[in-house]
């Protein structure tokens, strides 16, 4: 029996996001993450925030 855990929904746009950040050859620390950490700052209330790699880079 196979049971799985998590079924994750990604749509057409959530690949093509992820597809596009491959091409560009920014998968980490890149334009997109600038992007992401203004939006999340934005959206807490923040007057910045900082996107890590890892929990580890986190502590």
């Amino acid at each position: 029996m196979n049971i799985p855990f998590h079924v994750p929904y990604i749509d057409d746009s959530d690949l093509e996001a992820a597809v596009s950040a491959i091409k560009s050859g920014w998968t980490t620390m890149g334009p997109k993450t600038i992007e992401f950490e203004e939006s999340f700052a934005q959206y807490t209330g923040m007057p910045f925030s900082v996107a890590v790699r890892s929990c580890t880079a986190a502590l």
